[in-house]
């Protein structure tokens, strides 16, 4: 994540949080299309590409450690964020 220039952390939050929703959207498109086609097709195959998608989307979930590990967030900035 390019954060050059950011400095307040509510810049940097902001900027992790699109990333975020880009990132789940484009998993959650593949999840939408999968059930899309096992409906019209009528066969089970397209829903076992479902699973381990909506389990990866479970591991990418944020939390304060994983968004400070992104961020390198200072120390400061790290007891802001478990505020």
């Amino acid at each position: 994540m390019n954060l050059l220039g950011k400095t307040e952390l509510t810049d940097k939050l902001a900027a992790y949080q699109k990333s975020h929703l880009v990132k789940i959207a484009m998993l959650d498109g593949i999840v939408m299309f999968a059930v899309v086609v096992g409906f019209s097709t009528n066969t089970y195959a397209p829903f076992l590409v479902s699973g381990p998608v909506l389990f990866l989307m479970l591991l990418l979930l944020p939390t304060a450690f994983k968004i400070t590990e992104d961020l390198n967030l200072t120390p400061q900035e790290s007891s802001q964020l478990n505020k």
